[in-house]
């Protein structure tokens, strides 16, 4: 039993190596095989990547073409806005215009009125004048009638002193002095009386000009109000137009700033929301890998699917996927973990034994289970371990899990120190002696015992970093995410700051145009104001003048009318003693004095009335020409007053000239606007079009990165493969080392050659139960062997003698396989070429063929069907779609059915999952083998049973009593030619 159990125990170790050198190999290859898919798969993803990129290039150049319309866009409505602008200067221009030949109108109108007026005054003057003319007349008349008087008194007199004699020559002579004397008197006293008279003509006009003055001032005082008035309403809107100039200044610095910051926060905005959903595709992929459990063994996935579908009890998940840990030590983790990571934890044995039955009846593979209740572990408790240079922990302590789970956890990883790189391990490890296992935080192992694996690791190929990963995702996502929120916040608070900007800023441009209205209407009115104000002024100056003027006038009539009566004085005194000397001399002449004296009164009064009359028509005369300087006065304010309105005529054909230029302009400008409505109306159709096709470019963009999507899936999927192939070597190669101290490269020199793994696997199995069943064995029954070694000897001769019947059997046996390969090697290819023309045939188009698994061992090779139907890309059999696949197998049997005809062939509906135009082609395919085989087919297919020759179905008619009935459709249908022939003749 011993010398069994070592000859067992030697050739499992041969086989065993052989077998997992083998499978190595294949892995090796599956890995190669992987990588080069996967390079395929990132080339294939960068050129799609590039394609993106050209795609986003290219809508980027679309959106900056958009941007340079909405450019255009905004210049035209800014031409508009400018046009409208200078449309509404252009108006206000014309109000103003409008306005000041209004001024000018009234101040024409004002100027006239005061001209008739002037004109009525000058009439006036003109009656007084004609007044005093013909008063003149009248006096020159009187006067003359009182000088032919005086002169005949005169004569009287002279007659009277001639009578009285020779002393009367002296008193003629007094008398004659007298004479001259009153004759002077009454001259000085004519002269005094038009004094007078002048005086109160004068005191009339000083009166009448002080009137006319108070009017004059009271008019300039008004029009001096007004116009301070119009002068601080100026300067007031000239204060607001300023202020609303520093207004529209600031609020176009404030929405400058705003712009800018609008425009920086939309470009944050987009690369957050490009962020993330970079994440959240990337958090995407690495859940589905996570759900699909990507990267574990069929195996695990399989039962994994099961217990999430309910039907397996008590399966808690992978060992990976049930605890958590730092990103310092997942790495250090993975490794400690090793091919233990892909084990499912389970609660009981009986829960691993249903799982392990499941995975057999479906013929999935292996696994590791560890039910929580028989699991058992200690935790290490070497002593100053924790004071060793290095020394991270233990990794137990260093995971996270459920309390439920910790048999499991403390059985795989309370054993292993977690320590900070190699050196500090070996260190440790020479310290207590290899008595338990190191890894270092770069995935270095220590084994217990002393062995020692190491090397390059990839950091973010595992499990746990791959959950990690997801969690950190997760956090940045929730971050990305709130700071996404937070500056759409911040641009929509922005957006309605500047929009309420912008409608200030509008109305702020309104009351500047309204207020530069106003400023250029008060300055049209302030000049109106100015040239009423010079004319008024010009008018009291005259008055003033003329008052001046009647003044002095009044003064020296004044003290004319002193000079004059002191004139007065002295003559009547002279005249009194000329009386007096003449009485002397007449006293004896009485009644001749009394004649005379008489005489001398009447010639007195004559006298004074002529003086009187005299005095009147000078006062006249001069009333006359201060009347006639007067109406030339007049005459000259007329002309001045003329030359305003001629000027203001002439300002208001210059205003309405300008009006007609704004007009004009107004006129043109509405032409531009109109131009530039048409040109805004033809960049919003080429808006819509630039829109269109960017709609269309981020359409296929997105489905191109819907594309790269599956894409970026596919290569985490080969990654992963890859991974997992990767690590299944490595557990071979630890396997190899912790089994038989085997490395790799001594492996290879125990190898044996194989017929196939699957025998091999039987192989081992077997052997594993052959050692089993041994029992523990004895080894010293080797030298009782020994001892009884000669009498097995004739035992020898008879096995040699069965060997050699053996290597005969074997050698008949080898020749018998040979020609069986032969003959099943030109059946395979005769099979292959049929099929390929059968495939054609069925499926119209494509292509097909059968191929080996392993060429080099024909009997035991399994056969890969790989087809390609029109259209379709080349696929194997396991791919295709159920009514592909019955339709390949369809095509498959019909050609073995050409290699080997048989006489009869059942077929029990394997045409059930084609569709109707595939068993048309179905059945018409087995027609034409009908020549060769006989077909009985069970079907349910109408266009099957139209090509058969025979039917028959079972039926019920009665309950529990089933009959049997048949159609010859062949004599059915001859049945049918034949009442259709009857019917023709009948016809």
């Amino acid at each position: 039993m011993a010398k069994r159990y070592l000859v067992l125990r030697d050739q499992l170790r041969g086989v065993e190596i052989s077998l997992w050198l083998t499978q190595l190999e294949k892995l090796r290859a599956e890995s190669i095989r992987l990588a080069a898919d996967f390079e395929t798969a990132k080339v294939q993803f960068a050129e799609a990547n590039e394609a993106v990129e050209q795609m986003y290039k290219a809508s980027e150049t679309l959106s900056e073409r958009f941007r340079a319309k909405d450019v255009e866009s905004e210049t035209a409505r800014q031409r508009i806005a400018d046009i409208t602008n200078l449309v509404a200067e252009a108006e206000s221009s014309v109000a103003v215009l409008r306005a000041n030949v209004k001024g000018d109108t009234d101040a024409v109108e004002r100027l006239t009125t005061e001209i008739s007026e002037q004109e009525g005054r000058r009439d006036t003057l003109q009656a007084q004048i004609d007044e005093r003319y013909a008063r003149m007349e009248v006096i020159e008349r009187e006067i003359a009638a009182l000088n032919e008087k005086t002169e005949t008194l005169l004569g009287r007199v002279s007659e009277i002193a001639q009578s009285q004699g020779t002393g009367a020559g002296d008193l003629d002579e007094l008398m004659q002095k007298e004479s001259r004397e009153s004759v002077t008197l009454a001259g000085e006293r004519e002269r005094l009386s038009a004094t007078e008279i002048s005086i109160r003509s004068l005191e009339a006009r000083g009166r009448d000009a002080e009137h006319d003055l108070a009017e004059a001032n009271g008019k300039l005082d008004e029009v001096i109000a007004k116009r301070r008035d119009c002068r601080r309403a100026l300067e007031e809107a000239q204060a607001e137009r300023q202020t609303l100039h520093n207004m529209i200044r600031g609020h176009e610095l404030k929405m400058g700033g705003r712009e800018e910051k609008v425009a920086k926060l939309q470009g944050e905005v987009q690369s957050l929301t490009l962020e993330d959903g970079a994440i959240a595709n990337r958090i995407g992929i690495l859940a589905d890998m996570e759900r699909e459990f990507q990267g574990f063994h069929r195996s695990v996935k399989e039962v994994m699917q099961e217990a999430g579908r309910g039907r397996l009890q008590g399966v808690h998940g992978p060992v990976a996927n049930l605890l958590r840990t730092d990103d310092r030590y997942t790495l250090a983790i993975e490794t400690a973990l090793g091919g233990a990571s892909q084990n499912v934890i389970v609660d009981t044995p009986d829960d691993a034994k249903y799982a392990i039955n499941f995975l057999k009846r479906r013929d999935a593979g292996r696994a590791t289970f560890l039910p929580i209740s028989s699991m058992r572990g200690e935790r290490l408790t070497e002593r100053e371990l924790d004071r060793r240079p290095g020394y991270v922990g233990i990794a137990l302590d260093l995971v996270k899990f459920d309390s439920k789970l910790e048999p499991v956890y403390r059985n795989l990883l309370g054993r292993t120190v977690i320590v900070e790189n190699l050196d500090q391990a070996v260190e440790i490890a020479r310290a207590f002696k290899n008595r338990f296992k190191l890894v270092t935080l770069d995935g270095q192992v220590i084994s217990a015992g002393g062995s020692m694996t190491g090397g390059s690791a990839v950091r973010t190929a595992g499990f746990l970093s791959r959950a990690n990963e997801i969690k950190t995702l997760e956090g940045k996502q929730a971050a990305t995410a709130e700071k996404l929120e937070a500056k759409r916040a911040e641009l929509e608070e922005i957006e309605r700051e500047l929009k309420s900007a912008t409608a200030t800023l509008d109305v702020s441009r309104g009351e500047l145009r309204q207020v530069e209205d106003s400023v250029l209407k008060l300055e049209g009115d302030l000049r109106t104001h100015d040239t009423i104000r010079d004319a008024a002024q010009k008018a009291c100056d005259d008055l003033e003048q003329e008052q001046r003027d009647i003044k002095a006038k009044l003064e020296a009539a004044k003290a004319e009318i002193v000079t004059l009566g002191e004139t007065i004085t002295e003559r009547e005194q002279a005249v009194i003693r000329y009386r007096a000397e003449a009485d002397m001399l007449t006293r004896g002449q009485k009644d001749l004095t009394e004649a005379r004296e008489e005489l001398n009164s009447s010639l007195a009064d004559l006298q004074a009335g002529r003086a009187s009359l005299a005095a009147e028509r000078d006062a006249d005369k001069q009333t006359i020409l201060e009347l006639e300087a007067l109406a030339a006065s007049l005459s000259g304010d007329k002309g001045s007053k003329e030359e305003q309105i001629a000027a203001l005529e002439a300002e208001k054909e210059a205003f309405t000239l300008q009006i007609a230029e704004r007009e004009a302009q107004i006129g043109k400008y509405k032409a531009q606007i109109e131009t530039c409505r048409l040109e805004l109306a033809r960049i919003g159709a080429e808006k819509l079009e630039l829109e269109r096709e960017r709609t269309n470019a981020d359409r296929n963009t997105q489905e191109r990165n819907r594309e790269i999507l599956s894409m970026e899936r596919e290569c985490s999927r080969l990654e992963q493969k890859k991974l997992a192939a990767d690590m299944e070597e490595k557990q071979i190669i630890d396997r190899l080392w912790d089994t038989y101290e085997l490395s790799h490269t001594a492996a290879q020199q125990m190898r044996q050659e194989l017929e196939s793994i699957a025998a091999a696997s039987r192989e081992v199995a077997k052997l594993k139960k052959e050692i089993a069943e041994l029992g523990t064995p004895n080894i010293g029954a080797i030298e009782q062997y020994e001892i009884i070694g000669t009498r097995h000897a004739h035992f020898v001769e008879q096995r040699d003698d069965i060997e050699h019947a053996k290597s005969e059997l074997e050698e008949i046996i080898a020749d018998i396989t040979k020609e069986m390969e032969g003959i099943f090697s030109e059946a395979f290819g005769q099979i292959d070429q049929e099929f390929r023309r059968t495939f054609i045939e069925l499926f119209g188009g494509g292509q097909a063929s059968l191929e080996l698994e392993d060429p080099d061992n024909v009997l035991g090779s399994g056969v890969e069907i790989r087809v390609q139907p029109p259209g379709k890309s080349l696929k194997i059999i396991s791919l295709l779609s159920g009514g592909e696949k019955a339709f390949t197998a369809i095509a498959l049997y019909f050609a073995i059915q050409k290699i080997r005809p048989t006489p009869f062939c059942v077929m029990d509906e394997i045409e059930a999952a084609l569709d109707e135009a595939n068993v048309l082609r179905f059945a018409e395919y087995m027609r034409n083998l009908s020549h060769r085989t006989q077909f009985i087919t069970i079907t349910h297919r109408r266009g099957t049973m139209e090509e058969a020759d025979m039917l028959y179905g079972v039926t019920m008619q009665e309950r529990g009593v089933s009959r049997v009935i048949h159609v010859d459709l062949e004599e059915a249908e001859r049945s049918m030619g034949m009442v259709e022939g009857q019917l023709t003749i009948d016809n």
